[in-house]
């Protein structure tokens, strides 16, 4: 494997494909262990933290994310780590200087032999504009529903 040099160690032959893919995904693919540190970030988080991947391995999220805000991330990672399931949710950032950001999160248990569970890889996609989209035009929708007249059905 040869993914760009902050994306981790280098992988045998077979795999090259595979992590170099995902280090080129335009979400957010990661790999924490059981206690919230990152062991894996491609190019796409580390956009998303302002800081190179390499940086980001080894920290956690109270480094990027402002979590006195926001501590679903937190939540949904111990959630995942308690039941050893996956877990599907949007999840609601607050980014340091970019303020709010919404996440579309999958997150998978990692197990070892044993059926332990050792950490989580996530895949996390900014869903942020379409939400800003969507709720705009339900905001239309519902002003428009309140300043039309009431139809009235003439009686007989």
């Amino acid at each position: 494997m040869d993914p760009s040099p902050e994306a981790g160690p280098a992988a045998p032959g077979p795999l090259q494909s595979l992590w170099t893919l995902v280090d080129n995904l335009d979400a957010c693919f990661y790999v924490k262990d059981v206690d919230g540190r990152y062991l894996f970030a491609n190019r796409a988080l580390g956009l998303v933290f302002h800081a190179d991947p390499s940086a980001i391995v080894g920290r956690g999220d109270g480094d990027f994310v402002d979590l006195m805000r926001c501590d679903t991330i937190l939540v949904t990672d111990r959630e995942v780590i308690a039941t050893g399931n996956k877990l599907d949710r949007d999840e609601v950032l607050y980014l340091p200087g970019r303020g709010r950001r919404v996440f579309r999160t999958v997150k998978l248990p990692l197990f070892d032999a044993e059926r332990r569970v050792i950490g989580l890889c996530g895949i996390s996609t900014d869903i942020t504009e379409e939400r800003r989209t969507l709720d705009e035009l339900i905001k239309r929708n519902l002003l428009s529903t309140r300043s039309s007249p009431t139809s009235t059905v003439p009686s007989s």
